[in-house]
């Protein structure tokens, strides 16, 4: 009876080919690596390949803007400028998928640094901010939890840029690979890097 019992519990821990709940977790969790990776790769090289001629900057900021868009599926996507010495940052570039380009938008045209304290100290430790589901926080400050609510906020990715000008790249609600910032701080860094320049020679 006891080895009955014994290959119940073996056999509920493991999947149909024979593999422990723990081998199918981490194998699920490698594909999911390897197709985030592919998708990083083959978008790298298909905005590479558009941008590659193009000297504009605001079309350069544009095209990082609507990959990250496109990587992570998402509702919206876009730059947030900040102003260390007014401490009060405002959207510059966006994508919606309820508005499009840079129309309507749900941010003030300037936000308040103190509303945002998890984004102040992303700000100082160059860490990104990374919420897969608002509604599971525990931490929220109420200022916080007030303008995610304001902003339809349910999940969001944040990677900053730079000293000047200082910000972030943000992806609001993707629906894929809410749990990697990778892309989004390489397109922080494509932005970062054009708006020094645009910066630099005007």
């Amino acid at each position: 009876m006891k080895n009955v019992q014994t290959n119940a519990v073996r056999s509920s821990m493991s999947n149909d080919d024979g593999r422990s709940v723990g081998e199918c977790m981490a194998s699920d969790f490698e594909e999911s690596e390897q197709q985030f990776y592919k998708a990083f790769h083959d978008d790298l090289i298909h905005l590479e390949h558009d941008m590659h001629n193009e000297e504009g900057t605001s079309n350069i900021v544009t095209a990082a803007v609507k990959a990250c868009y496109e990587f992570y599926d998402a509702d919206w996507a876009g730059v947030l400028t900040a102003d260390p010495i007014t401490k009060m940052w405002s959207p510059s570039v966006w994508l919606s998928r309820r508005t499009g380009w840079n129309s309507e938008t749900l941010f003030e045209e300037y936000e308040v640094f103190d509303d945002y304290p998890r984004w102040v100290d992303s700000l100082h430790t160059g860490q990104p901010v990374i919420i897969e589901d608002v509604s599971m926080l525990t931490d929220l400050s109420e200022s916080e939890a007030r303008h995610y609510k304001k902003l339809h906020v349910i999940g969001v990715i944040g990677a900053t840029f730079g000293e000047r000008p200082t910000g972030f790249m943000v992806i609001k609600n993707p629906r894929r690979y809410k749990e990697n910032p990778d892309f989004t701080k390489m397109m922080a860094f494509v932005g970062l890097s054009t708006l020094y320049l645009d910066e630099l020679f005007n």
